[in-house]
């Protein structure tokens, strides 16, 4: 198959100048495509046309990415005018550190802006507000300040602290501005935990563009202020952008997986519902290693589907000894089944609800939608259980390599994809044994961008939720099966495959007969809270299930 990728063109940027004028000569492949003028005031460039009295020519040397001269020529004659000294090339891997530190004091009017690179403070201009709109000013006479910031990392500190250039005195500590931009807008916020602020910068980035003017929309400001470089300013506080982007990610979508009917049920990706279909089988009789050099331990299995796929299942946890190693994941086994499987379901129906594949709620939130029977307060135990159990499904994953065969083509391609159960942000201190409120996404559409079934539903009865922790898997597989057979009304079943995932395979081993009668009751069960349409009458060895 021929490659349609195209070398991209090398591009390189001069810079010359003197102390009135800086030209920036843009190369692709050592070509010039492009030239700019800047007229050069108070130290900042300032766009300009082309000097009129300038009537010479550059001529470029071989390799202008390492020439130190460029010779400027009179087009005339072709004799040499003048040599210009070229700066380094605009290139951020090659470039100091440069920072921008800007201060405006509001009683008086003036506004500072700091060019600090490396740490070192090189240059300062200062700036008024009138009518809106920031304007270089002179430096105020009389002023001798001489400022210079020590920050180790500018990037991971709350705030900056300002020295005395000459005598290294503490002059004071101006909190740090974090800004969002958003097309022609900066909004700008401060909060003293940077660790909070990386969270909520990560999470507006991750918005879609349609979400991300809402956002604008939410948090501009009527008195707003045109920046220095044209944009317009909005100050906000930090709970403001909290408050914002969470009502963002919680808000409806009205077009989350429109075919089913929401009045009775709800959607689950069927890239994903068709994986954890085969947990049941991953979970037989999977393998538990250690992870070399560390503590961390792996339950991992590996199965391949019907279309010649693999699909992986990997649970990942620290233990401090084998033995207590192989107890803890048996634990997650078993939980994985029955409760967390619950759990699984119940963040998806929320998702559903909310209209949104990442959101913010509650945590007794979601611990209602799992215990529809529930109507007091959850005690402290149980939330610190439940979250444990949300932190187990982050840590669940499913690994699926699909092979594709494409037109023309005689050998198959593989593509891997990561499906995460659920993923967490918290939002607790290290104090707190668990949040009362958190964000959760349940699908990452980036990530499945381009597989159609990932935005396809398979249809799950929120009666579902109503059932023991221990018939959910159950109902999951079943429901899952019947999104997949659409034009069926009947689905069967081998007998020991029912038994094993209604988890009756103890009770199978020494008592079949029982096993059978609560197999029955679990298919009845299901039938009562509408999951099926009839459960048989009596066990075969072929179940047969109506379904539609």
């Amino acid at each position: 198959m021929e490659s349609n990728t195209q070398t991209e063109p090398v591009r390189q940027v001069c810079i010359a100048g003197n102390e009135k004028y800086r030209k920036y000569i843009y190369l692709e492949n050592g070509v010039v495509v492009e030239e700019k003028f800047f007229e050069i005031e108070n130290g900042l460039e300032i766009p300009a046309t082309e000097p009129q009295e300038n009537k010479c020519i550059v001529k470029l040397p071989e390799n202008p990415e390492i020439a130190e001269k460029i010779q400027v020529l009179d087009p005339e004659t072709g004799s040499i005018v003048r040599e210009l000294f070229k700066s380094n090339p605009v290139n951020k891997t090659n470039r100091e550190v440069a920072t921008y530190i800007k201060i405006y004091n509001e009683t008086k009017n003036i506004g500072e802006l700091h060019q600090v690179i490396d740490g070192v403070d090189v240059e300062t201009r200062f700036f008024t507000i009138t009518n809106g709109q920031e304007i270089f000013i002179p430096r105020p006479e009389g002023d001798e300040r001489k400022f210079v910031g020590l920050i180790s990392n500018i990037d991971e500190s709350g705030q900056f602290l300002l020295f005395e250039k000459e005598t290294n005195q503490f002059i004071k500590e101006i909190p740090r501005k974090h800004v969002i931009s958003i097309d022609d807008t900066e909004i700008e916020f401060s909060h003293e935990d940077v660790e909070l602020v990386h969270d909520i910068l990560g999470t507006v980035g991750d918005l879609s563009e349609e979400d991300k003017l809402k956002l604008k929309q939410a948090l501009s400001k009527p008195n707003s202020i045109t920046t220095l470089d044209g944009k317009k300013k909005s100050q906000a506080e930090y709970e403001e952008v909290k408050n914002a982007v969470e009502d963002i990610l919680s808000s409806p979508n009205d077009d989350f997986y429109k075919s089913i009917n929401p009045s009775e049920e709800f959607g689950i990706s069927r890239f994903v519902s068709d994986r954890v279909y085969h947990l049941p089988e991953l979970l037989r009789e999977p393998e538990l290693i250690r992870q070399e050099g560390t503590n961390t331990y792996i339950v991992r299995a590996e199965i391949g589907d019907s279309q010649g796929n693999t699909i992986k299942f990997e649970h990942r946890f620290p233990s401090k000894s084998e033995e207590s190693a192989i107890e803890t994941s048996e634990v997650i086994i078993q939980r994985l089944q029955t409760v967390q499987h619950k759990i699984w379901l119940a963040a998806w129906q929320l998702a559903n609800k909310l209209g949104r594949l990442t959101y913010t709620c509650q945590l007794t939130t979601l611990m209602h939608l799992c215990h529809p029977e529930r109507n007091g307060y959850f005690s402290t135990k149980e939330k610190i259980q439940f979250f444990e159990d949300l932190r187990s499904l982050e840590n669940t994953k499913i690994l699926f390599s699909k092979r594709t065969k494409p037109k023309r083509s005689k050998n198959f391609i593989i593509e891997d994809f990561e499906i995460r159960l659920l993923e967490i942000e918290q939002k607790k201190s290290t104090q707190e044994k668990y949040p009362s409120q958190l964000t959760l996404t349940i699908l990452n559409p980036r990530a499945f961008q381009n597989q159609k079934m990932a935005f396809v539903s398979a249809g799950f009865k929120h009666r579902t939720l109503e059932l023991h922790a221990d018939d959910t898997m159950l109902a999951q597989v079943i429901q899952t099966r019947k999104s997949q057979c659409m034009d069926k009304k009947f689905l069967r079943f081998e007998r020991e495959y029912l038994i094993e995932i209604a988890g009756l395979k103890k009770t199978n081993q020494t008592k079949k007969a029982v096993a059978n009668k609560s197999l029955l009751k679990k298919l009845k069960r299901l039938e009562d809270k509408g999951v099926i349409v009839k459960a048989p009458h009596k066990i075969n060895e072929l179940v047969s299930i109506r379904i539609r």
